[in-house]
């Protein structure tokens, strides 16, 4: 069955399995360190936006226009990028995806114009995506269905310790050394991230779908296409992260500039606070891993487990509404990190909700496919911020946002339990047949 076997490595091979119970915690380790990387090099911009937007001229118009410049090919890149991962699989696709993204973060420390910068960026947002599809099918090689929460849990949590090292790191770069240096430095660490990776990720044999793409040719990839689409699940799970994914992508790009530019927050008071809320993040990514792994051991359903924690932090989220009327920034970092704790643990676990639907062989296409909701709501939403921003203020962003979750309860509760897995297996199962 393509759904829901419980193999420590999904690719089937004995020789790779006896190997991996003493490489599980290094590839675990390196695959946190990517993501940890991922965030540094996306969180650069937001946290250097008012010097970069004063250098080189730009109005907070052209900042939404370069973000969007990002979460546009983001988007895109989902749709192919999943795939690719399938095909090239987990080692491999992590060293072409993270070398390109590097290279593009290191580049911007060049850039002289907004074109620049947006090209830059560009690049950037097609090549990330590559990280959250090869290791989310890392782990599912890598790791049994009960563990693959918890280790989805501390993947997630390097995206949002790389967001809480950001504003310190960044800061000091660039107050010390300039803000070009923060583009150079954190560009250079993805490409020192790829000779362990190399070295320790294992090499599996190939798998049934794969024998059967390449003997089958284009097809069986069609024919691949037109069961995977029909998937409900897999349009569910797109809906879900169109829907709240826009909140994370604030808090990414625009909080750190709402706290310059309506807190008056300095860089270097950036960079001593700004980092609470995405520990915050991380707390709530490893703490909603844990709470599905807990009920899942004792006795839940996969799917309905991770809908129940899912319904409970969708209740904190709203919280985000009051910010606009804190008076003290205490009072502003304790709401905007309630939101952060509720926000990466939803995130997380819609990501761990794609294991309960698809094996190793699909998931980076399919996981590829709701992501690109993710970054279809990004980029649209990045567009009414700005506008809003620019015309209004950042109040009714905030409570825009308030609502997404909440309504988005909807979506969640139409997936279904275990109907679910009879229902993925029996429809992808004639391609590895």
């Amino acid at each position: 069955m393509i759904a829901q076997r419980d193999t420590t490595s999904g690719a089937g091979d004995p020789t790779a399995v006896r190997s991996l119970p003493r490489k599980s915690a290094w590839i675990l380790a390196l695959l946190f360190a990517a993501s940890v990387i991922n965030y540094l090099d996306r969180q650069s911009l937001s946290i250097l936006a008012r010097t970069i937007q004063t250098e080189l001229h730009l109005t907070d118009l052209d900042y939404a226009r370069i973000v969007q410049a990002f979460l546009l090919p983001y988007a895109l890149s989902y749709l192919v990028a999943g795939r690719l991962t399938d095909w090239l699989r987990p080692k491999r696709a992590m060293i072409v995806f993270i070398v390109i993204w590097s290279a593009a973060n290191l580049c911007t420390g060049f850039v002289r114009t907004g074109i620049q910068l947006g090209l830059m960026r560009f690049v950037l947002g097609l090549s990330e995506p590559g990280n959250w599809l090869a290791a989310p099918k890392a782990i599912a090689e890598t790791f049994t269905i009960k563990a693959r929460p918890l280790a989805m849990s501390i993947i997630s949590a390097g995206a949002t310790v790389g967001a809480a090292l950001s504003p310190p790191i960044i800061s000091f770069l660039a107050l010390h050394y300039g803000w070009r240096s923060a583009f150079f430095t954190t560009g250079a660490l993805g490409v020192l991230w790829v000779a362990p990776w190399a070295l320790v990720y294992p090499k599996f044999r190939q798998t049934a779908i794969q024998s059967h793409a390449a003997s089958h040719g284009w097809r069986s990839e069609l024919g691949f296409w037109k069961r995977l689409l029909a998937l409900r699940e897999v349009w569910l799970l797109a809906a879900l992260r169109m829907v709240t994914d826009p909140v994370w992508y604030f808090y990414l790009f625009w909080f750190p500039k709402y706290l310059g530019d309506s807190r008056h927050l300095s860089l270097a008071e950036l960079g001593k606070t700004a980092w609470i809320v995405y520990v915050a993040a991380d707390v709530g990514a490893i703490s909603a891993g844990f709470a599905v792994s807990r009920l899942i051991a004792g006795g839940r359903n996969p799917v309905r487990a991770a809908q129940i924690v899912m319904t409970a932090l969708a209740c904190i989220a709203p919280v985000g509404a009051a910010i606009p009327f804190a008076v003290h920034m205490s009072d502003t970092f304790i709401l905007a990190s309630c939101v952060a704790f509720a926000q990466q643990g939803w995130s997380m676990l819609s990501m761990a909700m794609a294991f309960s639907f698809f094996s190793p062989e699909v998931v980076g296409t399919a996981w590829g496919i709701a992501s690109a909701g993710s970054g279809l709501g990004g980029f649209l939403s990045t567009s009414l911020i700005g506008r809003c921003v620019t015309k209004l203020s950042y109040t009714p962003v905030f409570a825009g946002l308030a609502v997404l979750h909440p309504l988005s309860l909807v979506l969640l509760w139409s997936i279904r339990s275990s109907r679910a897995f009879t229902h993925a297996g029996a429809e992808l199962q004639s391609i590895q047949d």
